[in-house]
């Protein structure tokens, strides 16, 4: 009878502390591919407000500004500042993209981006650094120009508390050509381990 309560009290034990880590590392939500996949020419930049829902748990609203810098043909710099409710509250950092290969009319656009972020949550800070493969294709339809895009962010998010974890999402979306200034972005992000769901999207100022 003692060994069975001995090893009720264990189980107890070991399940409260992983609830406890679950509930400390498991609110992590990186900020959506948006305009990533899209280059901005050398010279010029482009502004982008994306408003963001997270779909995990209670859910909460956020809402990231962006700015890109064009540095050469095939890569640009990207900063990222914003806010939230909920698990993610203040956020900044910023990513560095490369095209590896061009969309060209026969071939998709491939590249990387690297980035970090600083995310506030709501019982530490903690830090994200990942790599972020995309493919990206531009299409003329009846409708306009859209460029739709995959890409998977993967990489580790560490706590200040001294705590981390491995992350991975699969964000889903588009680009849709307004004009030649303007493009609104739709995405889906789905969190594959360790990241919330979300849904995003916004508006991309190109000069």
């Amino acid at each position: 009878m003692r060994l069975r309560l001995c090893i009720l009290k264990i189980l107890v034990g070991v399940v409260g502390v992983g609830g406890l880590v679950e509930t400390t590392l498991s609110t992590s939500s990186l900020a959506g591919v948006f305009n990533i996949p899209h280059l901005v020419s050398p010279g010029e930049f482009a502004i982008g407000i994306e408003p963001e829902v997270l779909l995990s748990g209670a859910g909460s609203l956020g809402l990231n500004l962006r700015y890109t810098q064009g540095i050469s043909d095939m890569s640009n710099l990207v900063g990222i500042i914003g806010t939230g409710g909920g698990p993610r509250q203040f956020r900044f950092g910023g990513a560095y993209t490369f095209d590896f290969f061009p969309d060209l009319e026969n071939q998709p656009g491939i590249g990387l981006a690297v980035q970090g972020l600083f995310v506030q949550t709501q019982t530490a800070g903690s830090y994200e650094f990942t790599g972020v493969p995309y493919v990206h294709k531009s299409f003329k339809t009846t409708l306009g120009e859209i460029e739709p895009f995959l890409g998977i962010p993967v990489g580790i998010a560490l706590s200040s508390s001294g705590t981390y974890q491995g992350i991975v999402n699969l964000a889903l979306g588009s680009l849709y050509k307004h004009n030649e200034n303007l493009r609104i972005v739709v995405e889906i992000g789905i969190g594959m381990a360790n990241v919330s769901s979300t849904i995003s999207g916004g508006v991309v100022y190109y000069h």
